[in-house]
């Protein structure tokens, strides 16, 4: 096809502009049809984030308890975990202008919709670098209804990992044909930027793209990443100390990790697969290394640079998890069976494996993925809908809130057990 071969020859450093003569994506219309479709997938797994909303940790703890006492835009210089969180801190931001009872709805509405974002993003022409459009349906699916994400799923305070999938999206896409389109580039690339520690992991890689296509755009975008990438590396070097215990680093770890809080758990979805002995594991983990590294020799190079970034980010997030020892962090680490350290590697396995289901030359890669992607199901139909949240009886408190006198403390309790909000009344 001329679109593969173009982007082929780019990739072995030609300079062919990027130009498809039959765009490979949908219209606009579709993508807002696919978007809406996502939202009501994402609210069918866990209905009580909209029918009865309540803030969960440090989405009332911390950015809605900021903005509210210190004001929204002092909010914006605190870090936590090391890090500005920029885009959870706007939002909360947003909802001051809103009674106090609808503060958890809208951020939830918010962590939805940006869980849904990817899904338009993936199906537009601009990500026919990524692969053939129906290889990106099945990748779009994918990111919705994947099993084992349920600490990720929809609450504002993780809506910045959905975020980073969508920022890798523009970065690693072709160029925008419309001011609209390079405005939003901006304004993700921007936000995302100051939101976690994820732009220091992206900017060599944005580089290695411009390098291989020879976009203008990309050396923008570079320059967004270099600008935020600078100000988190300062606020991390100027942080607090971070939570500390033993690591606990074992080598009989790594497969029960990646074999089966990964692979396993990415098919089949959360079981306590790190519970088996760890030679068991070692299957399923070579399994999952042979379906990446093909995907990461093979495929397109956007897909190549996922794949590197998810790398870099497990090394990255292994060598001091943000988690309590208990006894030791790695401990801790494995047995959470829904953590986000495990959701960019679970993603990059799943695409990988629609990759290969797709377009691998080797026969024999193509039956793993294929057989990878007729077991999803099995682990999407289990693990489709996450229990609600304990209720916390949050609109007693709300009523408290707004009934109170300016000044007065009202202290309200927060999912999980043993968090709390404090808010002094304006």
């Amino acid at each position: 096809m001329p679109e593969e071969n173009a982007i082929a020859l780019r990739e072995r450093g030609g300079h062919r502009p990027d130009v498809i003569e039959e765009p490979d994506g949908l219209s606009a219309g579709w993508q807002w049809a696919c978007f809406l479709l996502a939202v009501a997938a994402l609210f069918t797994r866990r209905p009580d984030m909209l029918l009865h909303p309540q803030f969960y940790a440090e989405d009332g703890r911390v950015w809605y308890a900021d903005a509210y006492n210190l004001h929204w835009l002092s909010s914006l210089t605190l870090q936590v975990g090391g890090y500005l969180n920029t885009l959870p801190r706007l939002v909360a931001g947003l909802t001051l202008l809103f009674p106090f009872h609808y503060a958890p709805l809208i951020m939830n509405l918010f962590g939805i919709a940006i869980g849904a974002l990817p899904v338009p993003v993936v199906l537009s022409a601009r990500c026919r670098t990524w692969g053939t459009l129906p290889m990106r349906m099945v990748m779009a699916a994918i990111s919705i209804a994947m099993p084992s994400t349920q600490e990720i799923h929809v609450v504002l305070t993780n809506a910045q990992w959905h975020f980073a999938v969508l920022e890798m999206l523009i970065l690693f896409a072709a160029p925008p044909a419309t001011w609209l389109g390079r405005l939003s580039d901006i304004l993700v690339l921007g936000i995302g930027s100051v939101s976690g520690p994820f732009p220091v992991l992206m900017l060599p890689l944005v580089l290695i793209f411009l390098w291989r296509r020879r976009q203008p755009w990309s050396l923008v975008l570079a320059g967004i990443l270099a600008v935020g990438a600078g100000v988190q590396v300062f606020t991390y070097m100027h942080a607090g100390r971070q939570l500390a215990g033993p690591l606990g680093a074992n080598l009989q770890m790594v497969p029960r990790m990646i074999g089966g809080d990964v692979i396993l758990c990415s098919i089949l979805g959360p079981h306590n697969f790190y519970k088996f002995p760890w030679p068991l594991l070692m299957a399923p983990l070579i399994f999952g290394l042979i379906v990446v590294v093909s995907s990461l020799l093979a495929a397109r190079l956007s897909l190549r640079l996922l794949i590197v970034f998810t790398s870099a980010f497990l090394v990255a997030a292994l060598h001091n998890p943000a988690v309590l020892a208990d006894p030791t962090k790695w401990d801790s680490v494995l047995r959470i069976v829904n953590s986000r350290y495990w959701y960019y590697p679970m993603l990059t396995f799943l695409w990988s494996a629609t990759y290969c289901g797709f377009s691998a030359q080797q026969r024999m890669l193509r039956i793993a993925g294929c057989c990878v992607l007729a077991a999803l199901p099995i682990g999407m139909v289990d693990n489709w809908r996450y229990p609600p949240f304990p209720d916390e009886n949050f609109s007693y408190y709300a009523r408290l809130v707004e009934q109170a006198r300016p000044g007065q403390r009202i202290v309200i309790p927060l999912f999980p057990q043993g968090w709390s909000m404090t808010l002094v009344k304006h």
